[in-house]
């Protein structure tokens, strides 16, 4: 049996990005646990965080593209994929201009700096001024809710703060 490494980094599967020490063994991730010296999550890892091995390797996973042809799912190439995906943006792009696309990113596409970096230079490209995030459905809302409750928006908890004001507020 060969050495398990663990490797320190965080996980995306939210916002929180909780500190992750991923136990790799043969090139396989075969633990995931909380990381005890993160900052924020101090150890705790929720349980999606954990059950990040059955994720990564779940049998029902999509691994390649897959096309619906007379009612089932065809495995395709991606040069297949990604050349049917080229021409229907094409067509869209053609036939009721750019700004007819409008492109959604999960909490991920926006915390995630690779990510959303991806979907600023797509969105540019492609010439669409039409980008929507969590930031603009949710997360924006909690964001004034704190200020409003708060009259701030906590970057860390206020567990661990020696004294806490609030004004004319119970939360």
């Amino acid at each position: 049996m060969s050495e398990i490494k663990k490797i320190n980094t965080v996980c995306i599967n939210c916002v929180n990005s909780c500190g992750l020490v991923a136990h790799v063994q043969n090139g396989r991730l075969i633990k995931a646990e909380g990381m005890p010296e993160h900052p924020l999550s101090r150890g705790y890892l929720c349980p999606r965080g954990e059950a990040l091995p059955e994720w990564v390797y779940s049998p029902d996973r999509i691994l390649y593209p897959m096309k619906k042809v007379n009612g089932e799912w065809k495995r395709i190439s991606w040069d297949e994929a990604l050349d049917t995906i080229s021409e229907k943006l094409k067509d869209i792009k053609e036939k009721y201009g750019p700004h007819s696309l409008a492109m959604f990113c999960g909490s991920i596409g926006v915390e995630n700096l690779e990510i959303a970096a991806f979907a600023q230079r797509f969105k540019g490209a492609y010439g669409t001024p039409n980008l929507l995030s969590v930031e603009s459905v949710c997360y924006r809302s909690r964001i004034i809710a704190h200020q409003l409750t708060f009259s701030t928006f906590f970057l860390e908890e206020p567990e661990d703060a020696k004294c806490v004001v609030l004004w004319a507020t119970d939360p």
